[in-house]
């Protein structure tokens, strides 16, 4: 089709294995090359994860040509250092040789100089080798969408702390989605420990709860 990049963005509990995959498959082999592969960890990465997020972890960083630490400005120096520490202990357990250490940008997006773009513009990507965990039912992440629900916003936010404190609702990580305030709408993102919300043009009534052995029906 004539495009110079493509530029893929998968969810953060995507299998990175079945992205190389396809790129290896006929014909798309024939099509494009990988160019740069780069990962974002969030630069205040929970201390305790678990076994199917240590892997996620693992598993998406180990090809990374580069890694970029999220919200690098909001984190101490000692959060970073523990995250970094983390991800290399998460590499470790998949018993994979590699450790990270010149490969991450630790500075907050508005700190990045031209040599950190040119860094991440040339940063290629890794052929690492790791145990391989699968994916099942039982150890997946699952995905709840609430659909055109109109409530006012203070209902959705009490709903949603409890949905985050309740255990029976599952192992709830992230909730994300729009909520409507009058006539304006609003983006949602939250986790167990924030909740962010910004006016924006334009949106659609869901809300999508992304999380471990979720169960719907207590969710709903």
């Amino acid at each position: 089709c004539g495009y110079d990049r493509v530029l893929v963005e998968p969810s953060g509990v995507y299998d990175v294995d079945e992205f190389f995959d396809v790129l290896r498959d006929e014909p798309l082999d024939r099509w494009y090359q990988i160019g740069n592969v780069i990962t974002v960890v969030n630069a205040k990465l929970e201390s305790e994860l678990s076994d199917m997020s240590e892997y996620l972890l693992a598993s998406e960083a180990a090809h990374a040509g580069a890694v970029v630490l999220s919200r690098a400005e909001e984190a101490t120096k000692e959060e970073i250092k523990a995250t970094v520490t983390h991800l290399n202990r998460a590499l470790e357990k998949v018993r994979c040789d590699r450790r990270l250490d010149q490969e991450i940008i630790r500075k907050g997006s508005l700190a990045l100089t031209d040599e950190d773009f040119a860094k991440l513009q040339q940063c290629g990507y890794v052929q690492e080798n790791y145990q391989k965990m699968d994916f099942t039912e039982e150890n997946s992440f699952d995905t709840v969408y609430v659909m055109e629900r109109q409530m006012p916003v203070e209902k959705i936010l009490a709903g949603m702390k409890k949905i985050f404190a309740d255990p029976a609702c599952g192992g709830v990580l992230r909730v994300k989605g729009f909520l409507q305030d009058g006539k304006n709408w609003l983006e949602l993102n939250a986790t167990q420990h924030e909740i962010s919300l910004k006016p924006i043009g334009a949106g659609q009534d869901v809300l999508i709860i992304i999380g471990e052995k979720l169960n719907e029906e207590k969710i709903r």
